[in-house]
């Protein structure tokens, strides 16, 4: 094993020993989390990382909008439907 691991879990068997079964837990729980912290933290540098090298991802690009046609010189919204105007 790993020398920090092997300093965790004695630093755990010395707050279960000094400090009772409750805060033991609280802090096998705090670990616990803690290493979920870094790994998300991780997860999302690499995902941005990972986002600026490729930044196509999964956006459509869409038309740019026309501007109004005119017929006869009446001012049309595009497809013809002149109640909108």
């Amino acid at each position: 094993m790993d020398e920090a691991v092997l300093d965790l879990l004695e630093r755990l068997v010395t707050v279960r020993r000094e400090l009772g079964e409750n805060v033991y837990q609280d802090a096998v729980e705090r670990a616990v989390i803690g290493v979920g912290v870094a790994a998300h933290i991780e997860a999302e540098r690499v995902a941005l990382r990972h986002a600026r090298l490729r930044p196509v991802g999964n956006v459509i690009s869409l038309p740019a909008r026309q501007p109004l046609r005119e017929t006869a010189g009446q001012a049309r919204a595009p497809g013809g439907d002149n109640d909108r105007l």
